[in-house]
């Protein structure tokens, strides 16, 4: 990796997360946007495409930023365990119409 790219990034990630050990990056599309017919899944509902793990924070940091997915999430975690559940936990908010409306509907 680049030394300033290295830089940039430790100087724009708080200490507290580059402790953790286990990253994220999720990416979600709704079904139209992949070209998923209306007649076989609702257009609007949210499918998690693909998911890259990481264990360096700034590999993490640099995939979030240079994915084009505007509704890509990037999640950490202390262990393999928590990271799993949190990834489940965020399959399930992309199914919440509450959670999409307040967490993710404002910033796309």
């Amino acid at each position: 990796m680049n030394e300033n790219v290295k830089n940039l990034a430790n100087a724009l990630i708080p200490e507290k997360y580059r402790a953790h050990r286990f990253y994220c990056v999720m990416m979600f599309y709704r079904n139209g946007d992949l070209g998923i017919p209306s007649e076989v899944a609702d257009p609007n509902e949210w499918i998690n495409t693909r998911n890259a793990t990481f264990t360096d924070s700034q590999a993490a940091l640099n995939c979030y930023a240079n994915t084009p997915c505007p509704a890509s999430q990037l999640i950490e975690a202390d262990s393999k365990e928590e990271l799993k559940a949190k990834q489940a936990e965020m399959v399930k908010n992309f199914q919440n119409k509450e959670w999409l409306e307040k967490n993710l509907y404002p910033y796309l």
